[in-house]
């Protein structure tokens, strides 16, 4: 049996001095406002721009429609409109989420590109 290795502590003068990190250097690209959540397109239009034969919602907010994201075209679509976050999933099993998740798997976004594109400009 090996005896374990002892990590050896940096000394003190080995340490980087938080000072010399630069923090404010980040581009422009990662800024993301702080009420991004009520700034969101409403779910309703959202998904009525991509997804075709969406339905008009019922009395809960659900509508149906043809998934965007897989072959199936028989409804299998669902999207809860009547919440703000805009919540679906594909009963063909191709996968579920809100509006951000969705808009991710579309267009191959990362979260931060997603948000921005589902915000309303003013």
């Amino acid at each position: 049996m090996n005896a374990p290795q002892n990590r050896q502590r940096a000394d003190k003068t080995s340490r980087t001095n938080r000072s010399s990190i630069s923090f404010g250097n980040k581009p422009p690209t990662s800024y993301m406002p702080r009420n991004w959540r009520d700034r969101l397109r409403l779910p309703l239009d959202y998904y009525r721009q991509h997804v075709a034969n969406l339905s008009a919602p019922d009395s809960t907010g659900m509508a149906t429609g043809d998934c965007p994201l897989c072959a199936d075209r028989g409804g299998t679509f669902v999207a809860n409109v009547g919440h703000p976050r805009g919540h679906w999933r594909c009963d063909a099993g191709c996968g579920e989420g809100d509006m951000i998740a969705f808009a991710q798997r579309m267009f191959g976004l990362t979260f931060q590109q997603a948000v921005r594109s589902l915000i309303v400009r003013a």
